[in-house]
């Protein structure tokens, strides 16, 4: 396998691997709305009622998944960015092997 070939490989790896976080983040983000809806109008949590323990869970699985969307959508932007350095690095190495001064 040649170093091409090698920087083709990494560099469709982390493209996969960031089009997949982001999907990812996405699928987060709508289920955090979707357990949100309830709380839409502002409704607040009943100290002491029979609702405030369901309301709680409810509200720390919105928080979990927003959490989880945010994550995801900033390691897809990792990925992206060193993808973007893979693919600038392979056209550096490609310049300099034109030159004759890669080794």
């Amino acid at each position: 396998m040649t170093r091409r070939e090698r920087l083709e490989r990494k560099l469709e790896k982390r493209e996969e691997w960031a089009t997949k976080r982001e999907a990812e983040g996405h699928r987060r983000f709508e289920r955090a709305c979707e357990e949100a809806k309830p709380f839409e109008n502002g409704q607040p949590i009943l100290i002491g009622h029979h609702s405030e323990k369901k309301a709680r869970a409810a509200q720390k699985r919105v928080d979990d998944n927003m959490r989880a969307s945010v994550e995801n959508s900033q390691m897809a932007d990792y990925h992206r960015s060193k993808a973007a350095g893979l693919e600038l690095a392979g056209k550096i190495k490609g310049i300099l092997a034109i030159m004759g001064d890669e080794k």
